[in-house]
Formats: structure tokens, sequence, C-alpha cells
């Protein structure tokens, strides 16, 4: 277990729950509800790769080019700005599992963004099965699935590792 990262967990996992409350009810995420999380969990992350990410290197390439992916995604409007900062929080301040996940585990923030993608995904295939006809348009707002996401990586690992295994 890696102490700074349950921290950071702890705190971007109750900023995205308030993140995901308001979300869905006014469709808009505050900037300002980022900074404490950023305040607190940016000096634990620096502690975690300073001591813990070996190699250095790539983790900090890998993150500097998956926040410049995000951005363009959100700039191309295919997710809105909250998600982008979300995912991006999470890529910074995450680089490591804070400790050892049930299911398989790839790069935390990959895992995160997978499990995010099936679970909303599964959304409007579960409200087909319910009521046999989809809305017009996306039922739940995507800062949702990524707070479901990010709790199945905490407490699971990667689900799309998981079903392949079932599959195989």
């Amino acid at each position: 277990m890696i102490l700074p990262a349950v921290i950071c967990a702890l705190v971007i996992g109750l900023t995205l729950i308030y993140a995901s409350y308001l979300d869905h009810r006014d469709r808009r995420v505050a900037h300002r509800i980022w900074k404490p999380a950023l305040i607190i969990a940016l000096p634990l992350a620096a502690y975690t790769y300073i001591f813990k990410v070996q190699p250095l290197g790539p983790h900090i390439l890998a993150a500097c080019l998956a926040c410049s992916l995000l951005y363009l995604l959100h700039r191309q409007h295919f997710f809105g700005g909250a998600d982008a900062y979300a995912l991006m929080i999470i890529t910074i301040c995450l680089p490591l599992h804070p400790w050892t996940p049930i299911g398989a585990q790839v790069w935390f923030p990959t895992t995160v963004m997978l499990n995010a993608l099936l679970l909303c995904v599964a959304v409007p295939v579960l409200i087909f099965l319910k009521k046999d006809k989809l809305p017009g348009t996306y039922p739940v707002p995507f800062m949702i699935p990524i707070t479901a996401g990010f709790f199945t990586a905490l407490f699971y690992g990667d689900i799309f590792t998981g079903i392949l295994s079932l599959l195989l």
C-alpha cells in the first residue's frame, strides 16, 4: 500500500462524488471544485513520483501524453471540461494504484478510463433492456461513469480484462 496514493485516491474520490452530484443536478461543474483536490493531491503525487515510481521518465511522459490527448478530446467536444479535468487529475495525481486490486490492472488512469467507457456503454443497454426504447440523448452525465470507473478501478481493477478473461 502506498499511503500518499491512498490519500490522493480518497481526496479525488470525494471530489468525483461531489462533481457527479453537481453534473447530474446542474449539468455543470465549476472549475473551483477541483482546487482543494489539487492542493492536497499534487504534493502527495510529487512524493509518489519521486520515491515510488521507477523508472520515472516513462510515467511522466505517459502522463503528459495522456493529458494532451484528453485536452484535445475535450476541445473536439468528445466530452466536457469537467470530464477532462477529472481524468487529467486522476492521470497526474495517481500514477500508481494505491494498493493491489482484486482484478487485473494496467496503468491506473487507463484502467479508470476503460472502466468509465464500459460503464458508459452499459447504461443505454440497460435502459433499452428495461424500457425497450432509448431516449434521444444520453441519459447520464459522463462524470458519473468516470466516478464509477474510478471506484471500480480502486476496488476491483480493470473490467475490460475481467470480461476478456471470462470470454477466453
